[in-house]
């Protein structure tokens, strides 16, 4: 490992700054504002998980059945 001074520290994280601030300032504002969020991304979802192959016919309309409900 390079052991390096306060003043290399120092340097390093002021050139870091430099660029972070150049970046960031350089960024369109219309790029860095929220998405608008259309209905459809808005509705519930659901993960059905089955662990290796424990899947059966009747557990899957089972299972569709009772989200139906």
């Amino acid at each position: 490992m390079v052991k390096m001074s306060n003043r290399h520290v120092l340097v390093m994280l002021t050139v870091f700054g430099v660029q972070l601030g150049l970046v960031v300032k350089a960024a369109d504002p219309a790029e860095l504002a929220w998405p608008s969020v259309e209905r459809s991304e808005t509705r519930p979802w659901t993960w059905w998980w089955w662990h290796g192959c424990a899947v059966t016919k009747a557990d899957i309309t089972a299972n569709l059945d009772a989200l139906q409900k």
